[in-house]
């Protein structure tokens, strides 16, 4: 043992050692009497089934096994293996998880006595005393309670395994799967016996617990318990089980094989408004017609249209469950990764967002007890051979996408503690304190599945700079940060390089020569001038002389792969990346074997091939640039299962010649992208192209429509999710910035800026005479290319005309005027005629070609002026519609 904690704390904690850390400091956190088995576990079991690797399974053992009174030597003197509180404490989530464990390995072919003894041993000890026994409510302990049913149904399927079970406990584990599959379907059913909808309050467990809602770590237990107990009971037979189900008879079922803990549950009555009858408490007969109601008749008729569970029939459940699977998916990993392999897909734990009466609860706790439940329920499903069977190709992969993502960046943040804001209260959830009694199991089954990676080492520097990493080179220490992980009350520890101490080498505990080492990595404050500037990450250190930097350059504003070999360094690879201050990067360096590759925010930017170094140390590197690292781990290298790309970011476009031009970031697992347009915003969209790089030319969109343009990536394994849309068309229509009509004779100094009218009146006395100014900016254009521009003005009234009016547009180079100041005595020197139309009748817009003028102005000061009269004095009014108008503005059309 003292060995064991030595390597710990020398700092070699691989997932083996880390497994065997936990329960060796849970043996020495139990009264002294209970130490002793310890020898005896390592003298036996432990040994036999650490020689599998499977340390998740050791610790099971470890925390399952009896002694030979059929005791769990293992358990705090009173605890018990559930304790029903309607809280799913951590210890016992761990010893369900543990169970669960066990069945996995039976379930892959494990049949090391230690492994069957314990399971065998546990599931009949838990089955016969009460005092161990789930009540199996189908309420918040069903969090605890599927891990139960589940490791039960993994042994069913064994044969050898069932037939091993006395008589008396195969009708035990039957009567549990029934309790599981009635207690869940009480719960959860859409509607009541008489065809009503269930509203919230309807909803309680089957001993009146109203907590029960539809939020993941519920429903992917409640759910999860109906798909576990289905496995035993067989699916096929679960619509005729609940047609026929009848309360009174089960309660007597129940009190024969003495599953009193169970009976008790069911027995119990309580109080509730369901369809309409108030009742008390106490009064079992109208407790029993209404679970009766609820679980059988017209609630099962698929016929009468009315969905057992979120839009699925019992017997569109029945004919395939992974669509129930599926609707428990998709309503858990919603939201986008921030950690680990996928960063930016779509696949993170709902529970990070949720919220509560009290306020966010964006907890890691809640998350890691909502994802077993998920891998129990994929798992069964894969074991009972319905996943294969499924023909959903297109929903498995979407199932296995998400919770691949919801694993990796749930994975990133256990491993190295995350700050909650929880029920009002902050919290850290790390492998030291709560989740470290299921995580470890959790891992182990993602494992199994392929949505886990083995975690081999991290640090979270809440504890200061640890003693056993070794500061190479400058000056490292902690910090507190205010702002790296959003918390609004307690700071965050990070470790800090400082930039005045020039270059700087810290290194983990941790070498080896395959890694995938993650590293949020924040540039604190510009660096000093000077060359050689970088800050990021190190692998294969063997000595000063010898490793491999995974940086940002800041002198160069690039990404590097640096090869130091033998004291020269050598850039292996580079690309321009500009870096921005105050911002949280999350760096990945990949080793493996030859490859080495280098991530920032879940995308490839760059990678090299290079064989020099095999192996060493894992580390950080900064040479005068004050930044912060924060939550680094490493895990076992390697790309996990491929999958669709991410969807493209930053979309932008323009237009120019009659052509579109979009252009977006590159997505470093897309093989080509999909250009989609539609004539209306938020489509649908048809297919305007295709690219292979992140840029594309559009000349299908008509001169006069606006297009809206989305893109997605596409690879082998799928296509993207849509990029933002953005609009374009090949005009740009402005609003003017000033207008004004300006008066001669008495009015000359009178300014008219705010007035809803332009107008204009070439009369002989100059108390009459009236013309207009108009003013656009034309900074919006950025660099585009001018190809036509013309002004339009829409005619509000006008005198009778009995012929056309000449109505002339002149170039105005002084653009310093103000609608406010403007007058006809201070008005700006008009020049060279641009163009003439006539006009006869009001109601429509006058337009005016002023492309080269428009051109021109867009060159140089990005302003331009118009002055608009009549120039032939026909002494006619005309009124157009200012911009103070309330509609039809003047407007100043311009094509690329």
């Amino acid at each position: 043992m003292m060995r064991i904690m030595e390597a710990v704390c020398m700092g070699k904690r691989t997932k083996r050692s880390l497994a065997i850390m936990l329960f060796a400091i849970y043996v020495f956190s139990l009264p002294f009497g209970t130490r002793s088995a310890m020898a005896d576990l390592e003298g036996m079991s432990v040994p036999a089934v650490l020689a599998t690797g499977d340390t998740a399974l050791s610790d099971a053992i470890y925390l399952l096994e009896l002694d030979g009174s059929g005791s769990f030597i293992h358990f705090p003197a009173g605890d018990s293996m559930f304790r029903n509180t309607n809280a799913g404490r951590h210890p016992e989530l761990a010893r369900a998880m543990a169970l669960a464990t066990l069945g996995r390995a039976l379930a892959e072919g494990n049949r090391t006595p230690a492994v069957v003894d314990t399971y065998m041993a546990a599931v009949s000890k838990v089955m016969s005393d009460p005092y161990h026994m789930p009540d199996m409510d189908a309420g918040l302990d069903a969090r605890q309670h599927n891990s139960f049913i589940a490791a039960l149904a993994l042994g069913w399927n064994q044969p050898d395994i069932r037939a091993a079970f006395s008589a008396v406990d195969r009708e035990r584990i039957s009567a549990f799967a029934k309790a599981g599959v009635v207690a869940s379907s009480f719960v959860y059913a859409n509607y009541m016996g008489d065809g009503t909808p269930k509203n919230s309050g309807q909803r309680v467990s089957m001993d009146g617990d109203t907590n029960t809602y539809s939020s993941p770590n519920y429903s992917e237990a409640i759910m999860g318990l109906f798909i576990s107990s289905s496995m035993i009971l067989d699916l096929n037979q679960v619509p005729a089980l609940l047609d026929g189900y009848d309360h009174a008879d089960f309660l007597t079922e129940l009190s024969s094989l003495g599953l009193t803990d169970v009976y008790d549950t069911f027995a119990q009555t309580f109080q509730a408004q369901i369809l309409a009858v108030q009742y008390d408490a106490g009064d079992a007969a109208k407790k029993a017609a209404l679970v009766n109601s609820t679980v059988n008749g017209i609630t099962w008729n698929d016929g009468q249209g009315r969905p057992f569970w979120r839009g699925l029939t019992l017997g569109q459940i029945v004919s395939d469950p992974v669509l129930l699977l599926n609707e428990l998916i998709k309503t858990t990993f919603t939201e986008t990764a921030t950690e680990g392999d996928y960063i930016g897909r779509t696949g993170r734990a709902f529970e990070f967002n949720a919220r509560d009466g009290e306020g966010t609860r964006d907890s890691l706790s809640y998350s890691a007890i909502s994802l077993p439940n998920a891998y129990i329920s994929t798992y069964l499903l894969q074991n009972y051979g319905y996943w294969n069977a499924s023909g959903e190709t297109a929903l498995k992969q979407d199932i296995g996408n998400r919770m691949l993502v919801g694993s990796s960046d749930i994975q990133g943040k256990a491993n190295n503690g995350y700050w909650s804001l929880r029920r009002g209260k902050e919290e850290y959830d790390n492998l030291a304190t709560g989740t470290a009694w299921y995580f470890p199991y959790t891992e182990a089954l993602g494992q199994s599945l392929g949505f886990m990676k083995e975690f081999l080492y991290g640090q979270h520097f809440e504890n200061g700079l640890p003693s056993d990493w070794l500061t190479v080179e400058g000056s490292w220490g902690t910090a507190d940060d205010a702002t790296w992980s959003g918390s609004t009350v307690q700071l965050e520890k990070v470790l800090a390089a400082d930039a005045a101490a020039g270059n700087g080498i810290l290194l983990t505990p941790y070498s080896g020569a395959d890694m995938d080492f993650y590293a949020p990595v924040k540039i604190s404050a510009p660096a000093a001038p000077g060359s050689g500037k970088k800050i990021g990450i190190i692998g294969r250190y063997t000595d000063a002389s010898n490793y491999y930097l995974l940086t940002y350059a800041w002198d160069a504003a690039a990404l590097r792969i640096e090869r130091i070999a033998d004291g020269i360094s050598s850039v292996l690879a580079e690309k321009p990346f500009q870096w921005e201050t105050g911002k949280v990067y999350q760096v990945k360096g990949s080793f493996a074997g030859s490859s080495i590759k280098l991530f920032v925010n879940g995308d490839l930017q760059l990678q090299a091939l290079d064989a020099a170094l095999a192996s060493g140390y894992a580390g950080l590197a900064s040479n005068g640039v004050a930044g912060l690292f924060d939550d680094i781990y490493i895990t076992a290298t390697g790309e996990l299962r491929p999958m669709a790309p991410r969807a493209p970011a930053s979309l932008s476009a323009g237009a120019a010649g009659g052509v579109v031009h979009l252009v977006w970031d590159a997505v470093y697992d897309a093989a080509s992208y999909n250009i989609k347009r539609s004539g209306t915003s938020g489509g649908p969209y048809t297919l305007a192209g295709t690219a292979t790089v992140n840029q594309f030319s559009d000349p299908g969109l008509p001169e006069d429509e606006t297009g809206y343009y989305v893109v997605t990536a596409a690879n082998a394994m799928g296509e993207s999710g849509s990029s933002v849309e953005v609009a374009v068309s090949h005009k740009l229509s402005l609003l003017p910035e000033a207008d004004a009509t300006l008066r001669g004779g008495s009015n000359a100094g009178v300014n008219y800026g705010t007035a809803a009218t332009l107008d204009l009146k070439a009369s002989g006395s100059a108390n009459y005479y009236r013309e207009a100014v108009i003013q656009f900016d034309l900074a919006s254009l950025a660099a585009l290319p001018v190809a036509g521009a013309k002004l339009k003005l829409y005619v509000r009234s006008s005198d009778s005309l009995p012929t056309p009016v000449p109505v002339s547009v002149y170039a105005v180079y002084d653009d310093q005027w103000t609608e406010g100041g403007v007058t006809y005595a201070t008005k700006p020197a008009a020049y060279e005629l641009l163009d003439t139309v006539p006009f006869t009748v009001a109601g429509s817009y006058l337009v005016w070609d002023v492309s080269g003028f428009v051109a021109a102005q867009a060159a140089g000061d990005r302003k331009v002026s118009f002055l608009i009269k009549d120039s032939t004095y026909s002494d006619k009014s005309i009124s157009f519609s200012s911009r103070q108008s309330a509609s039809n503005k003047p407007v100043l059309e311009i094509g690329f």
